[in-house]
């Protein structure tokens, strides 16, 4: 989910000086999960995540650009969609979309937060790289080809990376994190397992 949200600091008894300053969030959109039908597909990594303050004055016009998620991927084998930039004023605060995650054969793209690797075989393969002060990194498949144990790393979040595939399931997404008004953003999506659909 992208996300804008703002609070606006200094209002007091008095005359309002100008021009004001507000807390915000800026999150990216996530990306999808990789698409495999025979092994362990990665999830999809957070949105970039990124708050502080900012000057507005009255009656002047901000730039506001809201960021997709990643679409859901066409085919079978197929790396998860990244997701799209958000941005918010003219300085251009920046959140990087999600790093896609990696199919069984493929190890998972950087974004904001990274997307978990991908298992095949006996071969897990690495999470991708989160953007620093936005994100972390994705975790990393597992792949036991004995033990039908491919299993896909999770996506990270805006607070951790994402968790590593095992024998037993596929990766955690990384934890997002609350804002202000206490609600919780830009998790990351948990890892796939062998024969999910």
């Amino acid at each position: 989910m992208s996300m804008f949200g703002y609070r606006v600091l200094g209002f007091g008894v008095g005359a309002v000086r100008l021009p004001y300053s507000i807390s915000y969030l800026v999150v990216a959109g996530g990306a999808s999960g990789a698409k495999d039908n025979a092994e362990g597909p990665g999830g999809g990594g957070a949105g970039g995540y990124r708050t502080g303050t900012y000057t507005v004055t009255p009656n002047a016009d901000y730039a506001v650009t809201v960021g997709a998620g990643g679409a859901k991927p066409a085919s079978s084998n197929a790396y998860g969609i990244n997701g799209s930039d958000s941005v918010l004023g003219t300085v251009a605060i920046t959140s990087d979309g999600g790093g896609g995650a990696g199919y069984a054969y493929r190890a998972g793209l950087d974004g904001g937060s990274g997307g978990g690797g991908g298992g095949h075989g006996y071969t897990g393969h690495p999470g991708g790289s989160g953007t620093a002060g936005q994100g972390n990194d994705g975790g990393n498949g597992f792949a036991s080809y004995y033990n039908d144990g491919c299993k896909g790393g999770g996506g990270g979040g805006a607070s951790a990376d994402g968790g590593n595939g095992s024998l037993s399931s596929g990766g955690t997404g990384g934890n997002g994190t609350a804002w202000l008004n206490g609600t919780t953003y830009a998790g990351g999506g948990g890892g796939g397992s062998e024969n999910d659909s």
